[in-house]
């Protein structure tokens, strides 16, 4: 999830919940490796970020076609160029969301497994 908010729960306990943002899914493809001169091989897990919702339906019946596909390039670019240029804030923006999607994913993959 990139961007959103922290709500605290208002009845006095000390809970709190992420908000709004923009949610994307990591999707893992693995891909074996061979070794070389051995009949060993290795398991090289790549990420590919996809949003959770292919399609806002409501700005499409709206006439807004670019809107509704909006989301789902937005997730999409995550991962289509990996190390952009960061010279410019956007270029800094996407080198720090992939920095942050794949090191979240990879985590919450070891962790699962573990």
């Amino acid at each position: 999830r990139f961007f959103g908010k922290v709500v605290h729960d208002e009845t006095g306990a000390k809970q709190a919940s992420w908000e709004g943002g923009d949610l994307v899914q990591a999707v893992a493809y693995d891909n074996l490796i061979p070794g070389h001169g051995t009949r060993n091989t290795l398991n090289l897990r790549l990420w590919a970020s996809k949003p959770t919702r292919q399609l806002d339906m409501a700005l499409f019946n709206a006439g807004d076609y670019q809107g509704a596909l909006e989301a789902r390039q937005k997730s999409e670019n995550i991962t289509s160029v990996l190390y952009p240029n960061d010279e410019s804030y956007s270029g800094k923006e996407l080198r720090l969301k992939q920095q942050y999607f794949l090191v979240a994913a990879t985590l919450r993959d070891i962790l699962e497994r573990f």
